[in-house]
């Protein structure tokens, strides 16, 4: 199966979203809101299927983007739950979150052939830098 570099970007601005903690105030605790393959595939656009989401967030999680848990059952992924954007995901979101710098690099990926995510962080994050230093007119 190939990694699809829009559904990553697209998950990962989805679960932004979908993943918020909540204060309580009966109980003064907070809650974490977690979101589950479904809910996921079901709050993105039609344009992937179910089997690209979860290869997606697969992915993401083995690459330390976010927390996900699986549950198997009989050899096959049963169910997939999302319980948070890590520290390393959130600084990937800000650095391609921009449509400009994402269009730069998925040209660029798509000339050289299929890339990796942290070849794809690490342009994304140079690009960002020189974007900021541009707009703050810094040489």
């Amino acid at each position: 199966m190939r990694l699809n570099y829009d559904c990553v970007r697209d998950v990962l601005l989805k679960l932004e979203e979908l993943l918020t903690i909540e204060y309580d105030e009966d109980s003064e605790s907070f809650e974490l809101q977690f979101t589950d393959i479904e809910q996921l595939y079901n709050s993105l656009s039609e344009d992937y299927k179910i089997e690209d989401v979860l290869y997606t967030v697969k992915n993401l999680d083995e690459a330390g983007f976010i927390s996900a848990s699986f549950n198997y059952g009989d050899g096959c992924i049963t169910d997939c739950i999302i319980s948070d954007i890590t520290y390393e995901g959130n600084e990937f979101i800000d650095q391609i979150r921009p449509k400009d710098i994402w269009s730069k690099i998925k040209s660029g990926f798509v000339k050289v052939g299929a890339v990796s995510l942290p070849i794809i962080s690490d342009v994304a994050s140079s690009l960002a830098s020189s974007f900021i230093s541009a707009k703050l007119g810094l040489p």
